[in-house]
């Protein structure tokens, strides 16, 4: 923590690449878990998103998607906020995940379709 002389109640948000954990705590050692992610992480989203895209992953998915995203249009495309229509606090990345492949078919954004300088012409916008 940042701030080591936080006052409770308060809210934490755990990200990882592997999981997601939204806890209330409302004192020291008095915690009630709001929400979890129920399938797919965000590294693994971030992972497949890169992959399918043809990204040098080695450093991971998300860094390599940042650095792209830098060079791109950021209204390029508008995806759907996931789970809006559940009333909880879980995290799912499933449908963004989805939502990431058919924007890339949609494009034609296959990695070995097209060559090298024209896909990355195309993957910054996206």
């Amino acid at each position: 923590l940042v701030n080591k002389d936080l006052d409770y109640p308060f809210l934490a948000l755990l990200i990882s690449g592997g999981h997601n954990l939204l806890v209330l705590a409302q004192n020291l050692g008095e915690y009630v878990q709001l929400g979890t992610t129920i399938d797919d992480a965000i590294g693994e989203a971030y992972d497949k998103s890169a992959r399918w895209l043809g990204l040098d992953i080695r450093k991971g998915g998300g860094p390599a998607l940042e650095e792209l995203a830098l060079e791109g249009d950021p209204n390029s495309i508008n995806f759907r906020v996931p789970m809006r229509q559940h009333k909880d606090c879980n995290f799912s990345y499933a449908g963004l995940k989805t939502q990431v492949r058919l924007a890339i078919e949609s494009r034609n954004l296959c990695a070995q379709m097209i060559s090298p300088f024209h896909l990355q012409q195309k993957k910054t916008d996206n």
